[in-house]
């Protein structure tokens, strides 16, 4: 193990050396970078870039050098870390020229893990187009209320499970009613109440896991060298093909296998209404031409695209919409008047038939719509954006952005910029009664936004709905009886996300148990 960590650092500091002795001589007669901290000698910045909570020290860096565009030059690649509004506007709302992603050997090469084939990391080309597309057609907004069937039974089934649980078990509440609605919606799906032991669950969140632990460079090396694909396994440093392996064999049964099982749901006529159901109803019909873009393509690649965006829904949804919903717990706590608000707000749209929420009138909620932006800035689940990748060299602000720079919006920074959010750590929903106020960040940028936006914003405020109608959320209490104070940050989450811990007490409690009885 020594030995080959030692070789490859060797190697890596010689390879650092050539490629910065012939970076300096082709840039010497170019526009400068953006300001970056001092390099290096040979290493350039790779000390400079932080190893945890990495959106707080980019943050700072772009303080300390008083610019809100800043670069790291580090073994022959560019990363240009934009930190405001302003700058994401300017260059990937405005400019097409960074609507591509950077390749990640361990993520996009088939020989590896062969997971880059979903729409968020796909190429910018004609197959992300065209993958786009066949998320754009089930998720665009005037479509959504088909899925309010399924984002209503999943807010019944969640408030069931925090009104039986009492909140002493709220994030497994929480990550158990995402499932249950990713799946659902993405293949008729339904997941069993003890979910942790479903088989297709249990690969789902290994996938997620694997997805995750591959963009790391410090862990596999073949990120800094795609070259070292070619190391033999069984060499020093070569171990990364084994985990490469797994990760990509479980990538083929997770796309695989639900996705052909509704295939023999829908032959047998008994499939559930999902988007896979849907998605393969229209191969074949007058909306095929939607899908390829206006060329006639067989079937089977129609097939790959809807199979490829399925499996990918679960890993952009899941993380993400567990987060968004935990921040939700832990601003009511803190600004009770905001829950009482919003409160008021739900019970105007009751059907009185029901005696819950109505779909059609809660996503139109000017109250709750604004909670909901407020929610996804002030705690973001996704600090650090995804990653752009600069198609070909470009200016801004008298700057040089090289061609393949990686491109990363430190979207914590951004939904911090006082000049567009004033007093950004306060929980504001009135701050979005200005329309102009961006609110989109948190879904991405530019022509990368998320497809699935809409379909999201709905869930969530869906759910919101039920649980504000159900329970008065206030601080959760220690054995003594003392409250105990949210917090905002964790320590122990890579993203630093907070768990979230609460009291729940039922407001109608007979109404809860007419639920439990249905």
């Amino acid at each position: 193990m020594t030995f080959g960590q030692y070789s490859w650092e060797g190697l890596l500091l010689l390879a650092g050396i050539g490629l910065l002795v012939l970076r300096r001589r082709a840039n010497s007669k170019k526009l400068p970078l953006p300001p970056s901290p001092p390099p290096y000698f040979l290493l350039g910045n790779l000390k400079d870039l932080p190893n945890k909570f990495e959106w707080l020290g980019f943050e700072k860096i772009s303080k300390n050098l008083q610019s809100d565009i800043t670069s790291f030059s580090i073994l022959g690649k560019t990363i240009i870390v934009l930190n405001s509004h302003r700058a994401v506007s300017d260059l990937l709302e405005k400019r097409a020229n960074y609507a591509d992603r950077p390749w990640i050997p361990m993520i996009h090469d088939p020989d590896l893990m062969d997971l880059g084939g979903a729409v968020s990391l796909s190429p910018y080309g004609p197959r992300w187009r065209q993958l786009r597309k066949a998320i754009h057609l089930d998720m665009q907004e005037s479509v959504i209320p088909r899925y309010w069937p399924s984002l209503q039974a999943e807010a019944q089934r969640l408030v069931v499970r925090l009104s039986e649980n009492g909140g002493s078990s709220l994030v497994s509440d929480i990550r158990h009613w995402v499932a249950a609605f990713l799946l659902s919606a993405t293949y008729g799906y339904h997941l069993p109440k003890d979910s942790p032991n479903d088989p297709l669950l249990q690969r789902m969140i290994a996938l997620l896991e694997a997805f995750t632990n591959g963009f790391q460079s410090s862990r596999f090396l073949v990120n800094v060298f795609p070259m070292l694909k070619y190391l033999p396994e069984w060499m020093p440093g070569g171990s990364f093909h084994e985990y490469a392996r797994q990760g990509r064999e479980l990538g083929k049964s997770v796309r695989a296998d639900p996705f052909n099982k509704v295939k023999r749901e829908m032959a047998e006529g008994i499939a559930q209404p999902s988007y896979v159901s849907r998605m393969l109803s229209e191969i074949g019909s007058k909306d095929k031409k939607d899908l390829s873009g206006g060329e006639d393509e067989d079937s089977l690649y129609y097939e790959d695209l809807i199979r490829q965006n399925a499996a990918a829904t679960f890993g952009a949804g899941f993380d993400t919409t567990v987060a968004s919903l935990s921040t939700f717990f832990i601003a009511m706590q803190l600004y009770p008047e905001v829950q009482s608000r919003a409160r008021e707000e739900v019970l105007g749209v009751i059907d009185p038939s029901t005696g819950w929420p109505n779909p059609a009138d809660v996503v139109n909620l000017p109250y709750l719509r604004n909670l909901l932006r407020e929610l996804l800035r002030w705690i973001p689940s996704l600090p650090l954006g995804l990653a752009h990748a600069a198609l070909e060299e470009d200016e801004y602000k008298g700057f040089r952005i090289p061609a393949k720079s990686i491109v990363v919006p430190n979207v914590w920074a951004i939904t911090r910029d006082e000049s567009v959010y004033p007093d950004p750590e306060v929980f504001n929903p009135d701050r979005f009664l200005d329309s102009t106020i961006p609110h989109e960040i948190p879904f991405g940028f530019g022509r990368r936004r998320c497809p699935g936006m809409h379909l999201a914003n709905a869930n969530l405020a869906i759910v919101i709905a039920y649980i504000l109608t159900a329970f008065e959320i206030s601080n959760a209490l220690n054995l003594d009886g003392s409250e105990i104070k949210p917090s905002l940050i964790s320590k122990d989450d890579p993203q630093g996300r907070p768990e979230p811990k609460c009291t729940l007490r039922a407001r109608n409690p007979s109404l809860l148990a007419e639920l439990k009885d249905e």
